[in-house]
């Protein structure tokens, strides 16, 4: 844009100097001045996207004459120009533009720019002339028949058409031509088909900052002698967007530089059925227009200039609610039981976290006022919740956070949403993220991550005592693997990061010991357990020529198999006696299976004592989701009855419910169910009922093994209600 304001001026500074020269010359044959602004008759009383929404069309393309308002008035709209035709990349186009949208005219004329300057303002009476979609791009023009639609489109008009209906009105000012900021190129493809986005950005004078270069065709120059060409620019997301080029401009063999950098120019559209999000264009209006190339402008809450705490409270004040980046300092976590924030007393401020659900930022390491403070939830299972929460890690108090995600209220105060808690959705000062999980139980290794570390020793390991998560897709003998239960071997799995794996290579051989791994798991006698997901405890080693598990001595199976024979029926726990106080996740054996809704049961702490939990609270209804135990062996009893404590909060009603089974295999869908009487505490007031008991409940008609289940199941207007297990107990011989 420097140029255009650059040419201006000298032009303005020219007919200055001609002025003052005639004047001292005195010639009666000069050619007077003209020295006064010229000022429009013509009276505005329509914005231009009015105009655009009341003559726009889905069909296009189309061309329809401007006609009177209902009360016989003109349609009169003013807008300032937006475009140069100087450097022969914007043909015989003019853009104008007001504060609510831009319009395009289609002139049959060259060098529009020496009557109608970047600046002018111009007043326009619409009525009479003609407007419709040309490609998708609503301008005005003069009506063409096109065969090949079988309608008429918008092309050029005849100058002394607009002459008739157009008035200057002062002198160019192009300092205030107002040019939009796209912050991401995401934003375009995702709207290339809302008429109302469509309607306030074709045409406008856009900017977008610290984009690239993707050249095409294997042109490193933005076009081709008296050829159109098509470049693309690509945002940090992966998003590009058309640069067009005319070969007729005085900048076509323009290098394309390979630093990032800002761009300004036409936002265009030109409609492609194929790929709607691939319609929009963008026409420099000279070489000015791409600058800043190695030292581009970073946009606000991209990840080299996040937003800081205070940035995003005031965006959050706004209701502008942004996606991006955002930094701030681990201060604390949201406090037991605490569903809306109102008060500072409910954050722990501090390291000492009793839940790692969430994380509380602060401007400073010292913040302690919700005025300066987001808060986020860490979710379940997350790689994030892995690394970041202070109940695990009270180390990280003070540390530096940057995450990823929507500037918007969350719990009733200052927060961010839609991170989903991904490696690539967070940054922690001073901490490597390991993709592919960190060995933990919360947090363990996928497949790949095993077969990267390469071991080379069967027997001395750089990874001792890690859990490992993947798929059980065969078992390895006869010295090869074999992706089949068909004489499969009981003493090893082949496990890997998907159930449809057949490649030797994206596996690994985990080793099975005699004992409860071998008896629970082995695909000899559990055919059902190909496909399964499984979570598993040993040593990485090299193991049967192949990346290993070895030394393996527990086991989570997280869901059943699919294939491969009957659905496996492991010999059962002889009894149950679980407090869930071993960690922070569902015990060995006991797994979460969500129904329907989003939500699954979890494993909650409230002061030093840990127990099953499941709510809607923030949640897609509706909700069917299952705690399910580990097999229990019921000819291994000492007497068959179970027991448990529950508790419930509500806030004094809940359309939700809760109810225990007992289940003859794993899976609700496929199992047999039979319904217990057990009893439940009613829903208080507020905050949570007193822990109950259920009573021994009667397990003398059941025989073998078994599984109990707990089944919550809630409504779409459900009052979604908290409620929680503990203390499950059938007695061992």
């Amino acid at each position: 844009m420097k140029s255009i304001i650059k040419n201006l001026s000298l032009a303005l500074a020219a007919l200055g100097t001609l002025s003052g020269f005639t004047a001292c010359q005195d010639d009666i044959n000069t050619p007077e001045i003209v020295k006064e602004a010229p000022v429009a008759t013509l009276k505005p009383n329509s914005t231009i996207l009015e105009v655009k929404q009341i003559y726009w069309e889905e069909t296009t393309p189309y061309c329809t004459q401007i006609g009177t308002k209902d009360n016989g008035d003109h349609y009169i709209v003013k807008g300032r120009v937006i475009s140069s035709d100087y450097s022969g990349n914007i043909f015989k186009s003019l853009y104008i533009q007001d504060e609510t949208a831009a319009l395009p005219l289609s002139i049959n004329q060259y060098n529009l720019y020496l009557g109608y300057r970047v600046g002018q303002e111009v007043v326009i009476d619409l009525t009479g002339l003609y407007i419709g979609r040309y490609s998708g791009l609503e301008q005005l023009g003069y009506p063409q028949w096109s065969a090949s639609y079988n309608a008429y489109q918008p092309t050029f008009m005849q100058p002394g058409i607009l002459d008739g209906h157009i008035e200057l009105n002062g002198w160019p000012e192009p300092e205030k031509v107002d040019t939009l900021l796209i912050s991401s190129l995401a934003e375009l493809s995702t709207n290339a088909t809302s008429a109302a986005y469509l309607q306030k950005m074709q045409g406008q004078l856009v900017r977008i900052n610290n984009v690239k270069f993707v050249p095409q065709n294997g042109l490193d120059v933005l076009g081709i002698y008296h050829e159109n060409v098509n470049q693309a620019i690509e945002d940090n997301d992966g998003n590009q967007l058309t640069v067009r080029t005319s070969g007729y401009s005085n900048f076509w063999n323009t290098k394309l530089p390979e630093e990032k950098g800002d761009i300004v120019g036409i936002l265009g559209y030109y409609y492609s059925s194929s790929d709607p999000s691939s319609s929009w264009q963008l026409t420099l209006i000279d070489k000015e227009g791409m600058m800043n190339f190695g030292n581009p402008t970073l946009p606000l809450g991209s990840i080299e200039r996040p937003y800081t705490v205070e940035e995003a409270v005031k965006a959050e004040t706004a209701g502008t609610a942004p996606t991006g980046w955002t930094e701030g300092y681990i201060v604390g976590t949201i406090a037991p039981e605490v569903e809306n924030i109102t008060s500072a007393s409910q954050i722990e401020w501090g390291a000492n976290a009793t839940l790692p659900s969430s994380v509380v930022i602060g401007l400073t390491p010292d913040s302690r006022s919700l005025d300066e403070c987001l808060v986020m939830a860490l979710p379940q299972n997350s790689v994030m919740r892995a690394y970041v929460a202070l109940a695990n890690h009270p180390e990280n108090l003070g540390k530096k956070l940057t995450v990823y995600g929507r500037l918007e209220k969350y719990m009733g105060t200052y927060g961010i949403i839609d991170n989903n808690g991904t490696a690539d959705e967070f940054m922690l000062e001073g901490v490597e993220i390991i993709v592919g999980g960190t060995g933990t139980e919360e947090d363990p290794y996928d497949v790949n991550k095993v077969i990267g570390f390469n071991p080379q020793s069967t027997t001395d390991t750089e990874y001792p005592g890690v859990w490992v998560k993947g798929y059980i897709v065969g078992t390895y003998h006869d010295y090869d693997a074999h992706f089949e239960t068909a004489n499969a071997s009981n003493n090893n799995i082949l496990l890997a990061d998907s159930p449809n794996v057949t490649d030797k290579s994206k596996c690994i051989d985990v080793q099975l010991p005699f004992g409860d791994v071998r008896t629970a798991i082995n695909l000899a006698n559990n055919p059902g357990m190909l496909g399964a997901e499984v979570m598993l405890y040993g040593d990485v080693l090299k193991y049967n020529t192949m990346p290993g598990l070895k030394n393996t001595t527990k086991y989570k199976i997280l869901s059943q198999g699919s294939g491969g024979g009957d659905d496996p029926t492991p010999p059962g726990n002889a009894g149950l006696d679980e407090t869930f106080d071993a960690s922070t996740s569902l015990p060995s054996g006991w797994s979460a299976i969500k129904v329907e809704g989003n939500k699954a049961w979890y494993v909650a702490t409230y002061s030093g004592n840990n127990y099953a939990s499941m709510t809607g609270y923030k949640g897609t209804a509706p909700f069917d989701s299952w705690l399910v135990s580990p097999a229990v062996d019921l000819s291994q009893v000492t007497a068959k009855t179970l027991s448990f404590t529950s508790q419930v909060n509500g806030y004094g009603s809940t359309t939700s419910q809760i109810e225990v089974y007992v289940l003859s295999s794993a899976d609700p869908a496929t199992a047999t169910k039979t319904k217990l009487n057990a009893a439940w505490p009613s829903a208080p007031s507020s905050g949570y009922s007193s822990w109950l008991s259920s009573g021994s409940l009667d397990l003398s008609q059941f025989s073998g093994t078994v599984y109990i289940g707990f089944r919550y199941t809630a409504t779409e207007d459900a009052n979604y209600a908290t409620w929680c297990i503990d203390n499950v107990a059938i007695p061992a011989k």
